[in-house]
């Protein structure tokens, strides 16, 4: 259905598919690279895994790593000091393979108890 309506939204500035953790996946992912004018904006599964990204190359011998340390929303994530409505958010890029080997930003937030 995507590729149907994209053609009508080339001179579009941007289009931005918002779905829950259950469309997130790599077909939809394929197709958002068809178009440079789309974006997905999606919630990732609860028991999703992070990485830091690969440091860089220490030019010594053996297999350079292809992530960094695994990181925790909870304690990997600095967030804002200002409100942003009702939430603290935080951001950081992360590698992933949910939609094959990618940097992506990922966002954290905290609502705002009080």
């Amino acid at each position: 259905m995507v590729r149907q309506v994209m053609p009508s939204f080339a001179s579009q500035k941007n289009v931005i598919i918002l779905c829950d953790s259950w469309y997130a996946k790599k077909n939809l992912a394929c197709i958002v690279d068809e178009y440079p004018n789309l974006d997905l904006i999606c919630n990732a599964r609860a028991d999703s895994v992070i990485y830091d990204l690969a440091p860089q190359p220490t030019g010594r011998r053996g297999r350079p790593a292809k992530h960094g340390e695994r990181l925790s929303i909870k304690e990997d994530f600095t967030l804002s000091a200002e409100k942003i409505g009702d939430y603290y958010m935080g951001v950081r890029w992360v590698l992933t393979n949910i939609f094959g080997q990618r940097e992506i930003p990922a966002y954290s937030y905290k609502r705002h108890a009080g």
